[in-house]
């Protein structure tokens, strides 16, 4: 039986924030699809000055000199397939292992999956539960262990009006508490979110050098094979045909 202090939301109550949007439903906010990592790796730079090269030795028939199109090409494979691996890796990633947690609504218990859970809502967290939100205690007390967000092993009390970080644990003890911030304000989805993030921040200095230095020859064989091209063309009078 639940305190008869605290009720918890009504249906009434719990309906406007679910039109709301204020339902503790995991968000995945990784910023690239399958589709933005392959046109990422196919229309680079890199790739473009090598089609240019290739388009130009087809058209004076150096068909010997595409050699390199093949490396070109398995290079941007594996790129792709490489990405395509990781995205798939960090899309499995949850720290969430909690699929129901005990809810008071309309003065019951009832157990509720976290991905239902609304703002405001009462939580009962015992031995072994793993806090869905951010939350405060509002009754009783609970000794929390936050090892998977702060890397800290040491049990921590939380007694009324603590804060709970969503993705800790529930060592010992009893609390009811409010739940403060679902979705994706919670702590925990805001960790996750960050691990799933995949940008340029994250590339290693050798990997930025080698962009750095890709862009400048390519930026520098532009002018030396106009300067090339005209010299035999216009000085030299060598033709397109050998």
């Amino acid at each position: 039986m639940t305190d008869k202090q605290i009720t918890g939301l009504t249906q009434a109550e719990v309906d406007p924030r679910i039109q709301n949007g204020q339902v503790n439903q995991a968000i995945d906010d990784q910023s690239k699809t399958a589709t933005q990592l392959i046109r990422e790796n196919v229309f680079t730079y890199f790739n473009l000055i090598f089609a240019i090269l290739a388009v130009l030795l087809v058209f004076v028939g150096a068909w010997n000199d595409l050699t390199f199109l093949p490396v070109i090409v398995l290079n941007t494979i594996i790129g792709i397939v490489q990405e395509l691996r990781a995205k798939k890796v960090l899309s499995k990633l949850n720290v969430m292992n909690a699929t129901e947690i005990i809810a008071v609504r309309d003065g019951q218990e009832e157990k509720i999956p976290i991905e239902k859970l609304v703002q405001d809502d009462v939580v009962l967290l015992q031995t072994g539960d793993q806090i869905p939100a951010d939350a405060r205690v509002i009754s009783g007390e609970l000794r929390v262990n936050e090892a998977l967000l702060t890397g800290e092993s040491d049990e921590i009390t939380k007694t009324k009006d603590a804060e709970l970080m969503s993705g800790s644990f529930g060592v010992s003890g009893k609390a009811y508490a409010v739940l403060e911030k679902v979705c994706k304000d919670s702590y925990i989805s805001k960790l996750t979110i960050e691990a799933k993030a995949m940008g340029s921040v994250e590339q290693s200095e050798m990997v930025r050098s080698i962009n750095r230095l890709v862009k400048c020859v390519g930026i520098i064989i532009i002018p030396v094979g106009i300067a090339l091209f005209s010299q035999s063309f216009f000085l030299n009078n060598i033709g397109l045909k050998r």
